[in-house]
This record gives structure tokens, C-alpha cells and sequence, in this order.
């Protein structure tokens, strides 16, 4: 099936062409041909070829790829289904993955039952005190560790009398757990919500051309400037489908999808964005009566986020699990990360998931009994300043499409 990319790019081509054939002949066919040839090597001999492998190396090691079996590192089986709203969700059933570094393996399982959530336990919660939604992205899935070892399933070991649902997916933005809460909150018996955040969530939400490079799947998109809100259905980046090993084609093709997610890039649209999320989550945990903490679950401290999330009277909490050195060196084979998947992966390990969960557990009757949560770290003079509340803007929510 040809995309938008494609057919503008053979339009372009057959165009020039015919016009170069009717005002030349083929003399001068033959000589644009060869500028089209130099052209080709001059852009492969500048930056642009970092941009070409980049691209494609990505793209054939993505495996969020939606509404078809595809292979998941190496194993030929569906693991996410499209869905027209939230992009993807977990398709159900019982799967294990392997990760795979020089001669090193390290596998994991995980289960997800028929409402596409991880499970918690294997065993039926018997009188239900409370239930407890957890959404977020990989590390609420708990990516990477086996169902018992994520914090969710520790944290139903530590209530066994609550029910505990794990709706993180990986890859989601906060825009999507956003969309999955308006879906599951209507109608639900839920009692609190826990919101896991990470400042990635930020680039995530408007789903700049950027992020689609490296994460080539279908993704919703919103985009908050301060005063109106648009909304974008799942897209993903769109190539070109022929001719794709050519620097010019990729070229045009980077350029078609840059118009395509305009105005999505800019860092303060982003963050503007993010707050704009987090204050709609809220309103709509508020609305059915559900508390809400927001669990910031980062070792790398954001200022602006803590500030944002004191300032406009939010129940948070801070659960730094690693000093963690720069990103850059998470595969390093002669550094030691004791709470993450070294050398594998930079996601939290088994020892970090039980240190969330043992933070949680001291929060979590706080926050059933509607107790107001705010970390002593909000109270030292490392915060620069207060934030200032805003109210969301009387028009609501626009929605593109």
C-alpha cells in the first residue's frame, strides 16, 4: 500500500522527467541523471548518511509494530494489537522475551490477561477491600523483570486484601495513559490511581518526527500551546516504499514527514503539554471521586516537574532508585548498575522494582484515606521557586482531525 511519502515522491519524479523530456530531449534527461547521481553521492558523503543508518537500522529493529505478528526480537508472535484511539495495547496471553547482548542472554516473562493488563497475581484477590489502578509506561509494565517481580505484583503481595490492575504498556506516553484512564474510570470500582511519570513522557505526548525515527509505531499525539489543545490520532512516520536505500529519497521523505508533524518539536510546547496532562488527570480522577499519586519514578531529577507538581497542590512522590551515570554508558560492559538491567537494558531490575514497591506501600493508606502526599524534598531550597497555578482554558479540548 502506497503512502503519502510514496506517491508524492513518484509524482516528483515522473514530473521532472517528463518536463526534462519535453524541453531536452534525452541529452538532457541523461545529464539530470547524472546531477541526480552526484547529488546521491554528495549527500551520502556529508551528515546526511548518519541520518540515512539512523533511520534505517531503527526501523528494522522496532518491534512496536501495531495490528500485525511481527518479531519481537526473534520470536514470531503478536505482542501488541492496534488500537484506533490509544495506538497500541497489550494483546493477551502468556509470552517471554530474551535480550541479547555480545555473548550474554537474559530472558524474562510476563502475562497479560484477556483486558490487556499485566497480571498481579495468579491467585483470585478473595474480599475486596480496595482496588488500585497503576498506569505508566515500561517500568509500571515492569519491562524486563518476570510478573513477580514486578512492583505491582509486590505491592498485591503486600495487600492481599486490595486488587491491584497493571494498565502500564511500554513505549506509552502520559497522553495515553490519559486516554486508557477515560476508558477505564467510567463504570470502574477503582479507589485511587497511581500515576507513574518519567520526563521522557514529554516527548512522547507530542510525538515529535524525532521520536517517530527511533520509535516507529502508530502513536496518538496532542499538543497544548497555552491556550488551545490539539488532538492527533495514531500516526506513524510514513516512508517512502521504493527506491528507500537513495540519501535523496530518504530525503524527501524526512521532508514530507517533518510538514506532516509540525510544531510538535518545540521543548516548551512539550512541557506546557505535560502539565496540561497531568492537571486533566486530575480533573478526571477528581470527578469520579478517585485520588490520585503521581509517582515520579526517575533517578534523574527534573526541577521544573517537582516544581510544577508542588505548586499546583498535587499528591506526589519522588522514587529515586539509582544514581544513575549518563545515559550514553548504560552498555558498558565494565560498569556496575546494581537496580538496572546492565549491561542488557537501562530499565529498573528486580531490586529497583522492590524498592518502588516498599515506597509505595508506606504511601498507599495515605493515599486511600485522601491524605495529601508532598515529598520533604518539595520543602528544601533546592526548588528555585513556586509555581504558579493555572486553570485549564474554558474552551476545552479541540480535537484535529
Amino acid at each position: 500500500m502506497l503512502n503519502a511519502p510514496s506517491l508524492i515522491f513518484g509524482a516528483v519524479l515522473a514530473l521532472l522527467f517528463l518536463l526534462l523530456w519535453l524541453a531536452s530531449g534525452a541529452l538532457g534527461t541523461i545529464i539530470s541523471l547524472l546531477a541526480l547521481i552526484a547529488m546521491e553521492l554528495l549527500l551520502r558523503l556529508g551528515s546526511y548518511q548518519v541520518k540515512i543508518a539512523t533511520i534505517n537500522e531503527l526501523a528494522s529493529n522496532s518491534f512496536l509494530v501495531a495490528g500485525r505478528r511481527e518479531h519481537f526480537f526473534g520470536r514470531p508472535k503478536k505482542f501488541f494489537d492496534f488500537h484506533p484511539a490509544l495506538g497500541v495495547t497489550l494483546a493477551p496471553g502468556e509470552n517471554s522475551h530474551t535480550m541479547k547482548i555480545w555473548e550474554m542472554e537474559h530472558s524474562w516473562r510476563f502475562t497479560i490477561d484477556d483486558k490487556g493488563r499485566r497480571i498481579t497475581s495468579k491467585k483470585p484477590v478473595g474480599d475486596t477491600k480496595a482496588n488500585v489502578g497503576l498506569y505508566g509506561c515500561s517500568i509500571t509494565f515492569g519491562w524486563g523483570v518476570n510478573d513477580e517481580k514486578t512492583f505491582p505484583w509486590l505491592l498485591q503481595e503486600a495487600f492481599p486484601h486490595y486488587r491491584f490492575s497493571n494498565y502500564g504498556v511500554p513505549g506509552y506516553s502520559l497522553y495515553q495513559s490519559y486516554l486508557r484512564l477515560q476508558r477505564e474510570l467510567p463504570g470502574s470500582r477503582t479507589d485511587a490511581v497511581v500515576l507513574g511519570v518519567i520526563p521522557d513522557h514529554q516527548i512522547r505526548d507530542t510525538v515529535p518526527v524525532e521520536y517517530l525515527l527511533t520509535y516507529n509505531v502508530k502513536k496518538p499525539g496532542i499538543v497544548f500551546d497555552g491556550k488551545r489543545c490539539k488532538e492527533y490520532p495514531p500516526k506513524r512516520y510514513e516512508r517512502i516504499a521504493y527506491l528507500k536505500n537513495l540519501a535523496i529519497t530518504k530525503s524527501m521523505e524526512h521532508g514530507v514527514n517533518r510538514v506532516r508533524f509540525r510544531g510538535r518539536g518545540d521543548k516548551g510546547v512539550q512541557r506546557c503539554t505535560f502539565q496540561f496532562l497531568l492537571r486533566k488527570v486530575r480533573k478526571l480522577c477528581a470527578n469520579h471521586g478517585i485520588p490520585l499519586l503521581v509517582a515520579y519514578l526517575h533517578d534523574e531529577p527534573d526541577w521544573d516537574i517537582f516544581e510544577f507538581l508542588t505548586g499546583n497542590g498535587f499528591s506526589w512522590t519522588r522514587i529515586d532508585y539509582d544514581a544513575m551515570p549518563a545515559r550514553e554508558h548504560c552498555h558498558h560492559w565494565n560498569m556496575v548498575f546494581k537496580v538496572r538491567l546492565h549491561p542488557f537494558d537501562p530499565h529498573p531490575n528486580e531490586a529497583a522494582h522492590r524498592f518502588i514497591a516498599k515506597n509505595i506501600t508506606g504511601l498507599l493508606p495515605q493515599v486511600l484515606a485522601g491524605t495529601h502526599i508532598t515529598p520533604p524534598l518539595a520543602d528544601t531550597a533546592v526548588f528555585s521557586g513556586q509555581a504558579e497555578a493555572k486553570e485549564e482554558p474554558g474552551g476545552g479540548v479541540y480535537p484535529l482531525y
